[in-house]
């Protein structure tokens, strides 16, 4: 248990400061918008380029763990919307909530808690997931919030949007070079190892420094299925197929429990407000579970030895 506090504690603790510098006025909310769109559009595509071009790509990717990403996370996407039913939510709230839970914030938490806990073969096999959960969560975000959407899917905008996802760009440049067998110049790899230091901390700093826990107090059942759902049926379902498939507790399965188990994403506060949901509740999820995921993190670490 001390093993598993230690890998956490850090992680949690430059959480806590992103929130107390905002507290004090130094983490403006302009300034954290901004580094936000730095994070995403330069720091982490290169942070995914960089873990992954040094690894041996071909080892790392496995087909089965993805397919059990795959499916875990369209097993919620579909329990959560026949929750949201059962529990007669109104549309607004029914559509956040099923994106909240299936939506995880495998960028800021999973990745971190992966390097922590498992070294950079867990960043590498991380990254990998990352890039590839990136397709499935977006299409499933569009068919979360379409019940209250006005306007026709746009296909074409979609693959677009898909294609040029930062994120998408800097895994398959990592993967190609990783399979092209190319080195990176030292020079340019002291450069990527100085940016890509600053990527994982300051991530953490913004996710603190977001904390706000304003929300209807009607919403209070709805934020504690979304907990449940997202911390624990998530990667109890993940593990659950696995052991179906006698999948071996390795690197690759570690590293998956662990991204499947991060909280709710940040994006999602986004995505609700822009495709007619409930910010407010996507924004209380986003606080809540990152808040609980340090208790659950205790738990499945401790549980699945990792």
């Amino acid at each position: 248990m001390t093993a598993i506090v230690l890998i956490l504690a850090p992680i949690f603790m430059v959480l806590a400061a992103g929130y107390g510098l905002h507290r004090a006025g130094l983490f403006s909310t302009t300034y954290v918008d901004q580094s936000n769109q730095l994070i995403f559009y330069v720091l982490l595509p290169l942070l995914l380029f960089h873990k992954i071009s040094r690894s041996d790509f071909l080892s790392l990717f496995s087909p089965s763990h993805l397919l059990v990403m795959a499916a875990t996370i369209l097993a919620i996407f579909a329990l959560s919307r026949a929750w949201g039913r059962l529990a007669h939510y109104p549309p607004a709230a029914a559509c956040t909530f099923v994106n909240n839970n299936f939506r995880s914030n495998f960028v800021y938490i999973g990745l971190p808690i992966c390097y922590y806990a498992l070294g950079d073969s867990g960043m590498a096999i991380g990254s990998v997931f990352t890039a590839m959960a990136v397709p499935v969560v977006n299409i499933l975000s569009v068919a979360a919030f379409s019940p209250v959407q006005n306007q026709g899917f746009n296909a074409g905008q979609f693959l677009l949007n898909l294609v040029k996802n930062p994120l998408i760009i800097g895994a398959v440049a990592g993967m190609g070079f990783s399979l092209s067998g190319l080195g990176i110049p030292s020079c340019v790899e002291q450069a990527l190892l100085l940016l890509t230091q600053i990527t994982l901390p300051l991530a953490l700093c913004c996710i603190g420094a977001s904390l706000s826990l304003a929300i209807k107090p009607e919403r209070w059942p709805v934020l504690a299925w979304s907990s449940i759902f997202k911390l624990l049926l998530m990667p109890l379902i993940a593990f659950g197929l696995m052991a179906a498939f006698s999948l071996p507790m390795d690197v690759s399965a570690k590293a998956l429990l662990i991204m499947l188990a991060a909280p709710s994403a940040e994006i999602n506060y986004s995505l609700a407000a822009q495709m007619n949901g409930e910010a407010d509740l996507a924004g209380t999820t986003i606080v809540a579970t990152t808040i609980l995921s340090a208790f659950t993190y205790m738990f499945w670490l401790s549980l699945f030895n990792l």
